[in-house]
């Protein structure tokens, strides 16, 4: 698989949920859910540290690509239980699958 094969298989994940229509965004997106994927066992993440894991982005940009990724289905958020201050992320089965299929995709066009 080439690189611009890999990258319809970007595409494809995200045109399935009709949420995402800009192209100029889906790297963004794939960072994103690239950084939550990263925690070991799948654990969630909070917004804090997805902001440090993608070197400093702010608060409200991440919360903005959260609000698209919720509305595709591609993450969840929960108030932390033992502080409802913060926020968690996780992926949800439908991230889980889009985000496997995109890093195969780019493996195979390395």
């Amino acid at each position: 698989m080439n690189l611009i094969e890999a990258l319809r298989v970007v595409e494809d994940e995200f045109s399935k949920t009709g949420a995402i229509k800009s192209h100029t965004s889906i790297t963004r997106y794939v960072a994103v859910m690239a950084a939550i994927a990263g925690r070991d066992g799948g654990r969630p993440i909070s917004v804090i540290d997805l902001s440090r894991a993608l070197g400093g982005e702010s608060k409200p940009n991440i919360t903005r690509t959260l609000d698209v990724l919720g509305d595709a289905g591609m993450v969840e958020r929960h108030r932390h239980p033992a502080d409802g201050r913060k926020v968690d992320v996780r992926l949800t089965r439908r991230g889980e699958v889009a985000i496997k299929r995109i890093e195969g995709a780019f493996r195979g066009a390395a």
